[in-house]
């Protein structure tokens, strides 16, 4: 293989390793989230203070709770 082939291919290996990364946190990062929403949902208790779990009403024009 000469030296630009050579190149190509740890270009694309590192393109590949990157975006398998991404996916990778990506994909943690849902399971955290759905995990914490059926958590919120079970045991509403310990999630009251969290405004993912219980939003508060705002109003439309000024935005404030």
């Amino acid at each position: 293989m000469d030296h630009d082939a050579i190149r190509a291919t740890r270009r694309r290996r590192k393109q590949m390793i990157v975006l398998a990364g991404v996916f990778f946190i990506v994909f943690i990062g849902r399971l955290v989230a759905d995990a914490l929403r059926r958590a919120a949902r079970a045991y509403p208790a310990l999630f009251d203070h969290w405004q993912i779990a219980k939003p508060q009403p705002r109003d439309w024009m000024t935005g404030t709770v």
